[in-house]
Formats: C-alpha cells, sequence, structure tokens
C-alpha cells in the first residue's frame, strides 16, 4: 500500500466539509496562494501600514464579509 500524497489528503478532506467550510477554506487557498511581495517598501506603503494599524487600535476593523466581496472576482 503507498503513503497518500497530501494533494490526496487534502481532496479526501475537502470532500468531507460542509459548503459553508469549503467557501472559507478557498478564501484561505486563495490568500495562501498570493505572491510573496520582495520589492522594498516605499514610503506611500509605509504610510499606508501605519494608517492601517493606527485604524485598527481605534476599533475600525474590516469584517470578513467585506474582505470576501473585495476578493471576489
Amino acid at each position: 500500500m503507498s503513503a497518500k500524497t497530501a494533494k490526496e489528503r487534502l481532496h479526501k478532506l475537502v470532500d468531507e466539509v460542509t459548503e459553508e467550510q469549503a467557501e472559507e477554506l478557498e478564501l484561505m487557498v486563495k490568500l495562501a496562494l498570493i505572491p510573496e511581495d520582495d520589492e522594498p517598501e516605499t514610503e506611500e506603503e509605509r504610510r499606508a501600514v501605519e494608517e492601517s494599524k493606527a485604524a485598527y487600535r481605534r476599533g475600525e476593523i474590516v469584517s470578513a464579509e467585506e474582505i470576501e466581496r473585495f476578493l471576489k472576482p
């Protein structure tokens, strides 16, 4: 008996999840597949990160639903 590959194990797991779980997993996989940004950070990007951290500290949080709407084609 041969050992199953990671892809085979993943296919089996996907068959066992609910539709709602599958949607969440789809989003997670899409996020995991986004290429890493290897370009140096620009001043504009640095400011945007600082602004977003400040917004987070103020409790201005973006919901998962808003992120999903943004990511869907």
